[in-house]
């Protein structure tokens, strides 16, 4: 958050939020920067377990957006959730089997696979309005 106003990080330390400055590091975004320190800085964690929302993570400049996107694949080892106002965004690793409960009510109707990074091979989906059967070479859905 190198480009905080005073006023903001002046709020946040009057009530005891730790700030650690990182602004020396422009080659990684404050979200890569954040998960790095709560997974490599916090030694007392159960990581097996962690799980990081990202809140007001989408809806703003596509570039942030797409980098938002781009820490989930780089530690995609770490379940993170990208919220917005209208949306949720996590990685399904393809190391995994998946369950997906959508609640529309509050979630949507909606609820999109997009492959990152390569193709997705042997993808079944049950519940959708379009289910997938052992869909092979998954480029795009919505």
């Amino acid at each position: 958050m190198d480009s905080i106003r005073t006023e903001v990080l002046d709020f946040y330390t009057n009530l005891g939020t730790k700030v650690v400055d990182e602004s020396h590091d422009q080659d990684t975004t404050d979200l890569h920067k954040c998960v790095a320190y709560i997974r490599d800085f916090a030694p007392n964690l159960d990581k097996s377990n962690l799980c990081i929302l990202v809140a007001a993570a989408l809806g703003g400049r596509f570039d942030h957006e797409a980098a938002n996107i781009n820490v989930l694949y780089r530690f995609s080892t770490t379940r993170i959730i990208l919220l917005s106002d209208d949306c949720l965004i996590y990685l399904l690793p393809r190391t995994h089997r998946h369950e997906i409960h959508i609640q529309s009510s509050v979630e949507g109707p909606h609820c999109g696979l997009i492959p990152i990074g390569m193709a997705s091979v042997g993808t079944t989906t049950t519940g959708l309005q379009w289910d997938l059967s052992k869909y092979i070479d998954l480029k795009l859905f919505w």
